[in-house]
């Protein structure tokens, strides 16, 4: 039975090391499936970031070209007031009057354009900054697979020496 005891130290050292491994490999591929997912979830901020983006500016674009209609219809019922009365339109105060209602469509039509890019550029930032997010945790899980990986090693070679040390204190196959 004394020589069956380093056979078992030996196989119980060798079970331990590819169980360590095995182990360490396991965990390695969970992260890197983690990895995975973070990675696809940035391109996904990124390409929602984009559509939001689009989607705000035609908004205020829309927004802005129904401003410029409704002006234009008010412009168009002010100098059709000024001919009833007898004024002509486009001379003196009748025509700043035109003119001022002119210039107020076209301010309100650029604050809105403007107003529509500064709310498109931050959805953009923000996905971005997601997006970010997301790749540093990706990149987190690939160095947390990584050590897995390591770990799994330094274990089984840990479970060989280890082993490999029982064997030679107990004088397995003829050691000490």
């Amino acid at each position: 039975m004394a020589g069956a005891m380093p056979w078992l130290q030996l196989g119980g050292a060798v079970l331990g090391a590819v169980g360590s491994q095995q182990a360490g490999n396991a965990q390695s591929a969970v992260y890197s499936i983690n990895s995975d997912m973070h990675e696809r979830a940035a391109a996904m901020e990124r390409q929602m970031g984009k559509y939001n983006a689009a989607v705000i500016r035609e908004s205020a674009k829309e927004t802005a070209e129904d401003v410029r209609r409704k002006g234009e219809r008010d412009t168009a019922r002010t100098t059709v007031a000024f001919a009833a009365s007898g004024i002509e339109s486009f001379s003196g105060t009748a025509s700043d009057v035109v003119f001022d209602e002119t210039l107020k469509v076209q301010r309100n039509m650029a604050r809105i354009i403007m107003s529509g890019n500064a709310k498109a550029n931050m959805a953009e930032y923000n996905a971005s900054r997601l997006a970010w997010n997301h790749m540093a945790q990706a990149q987190i899980a690939d160095y947390q697979g990584s050590q897995a990986s390591a770990a799994g090693d330094m274990g089984a070679l840990g479970s060989l020496i280890g082993g490999a040390y029982d064997i030679a204190s107990t004088g397995g196959f003829g050691i000490g």
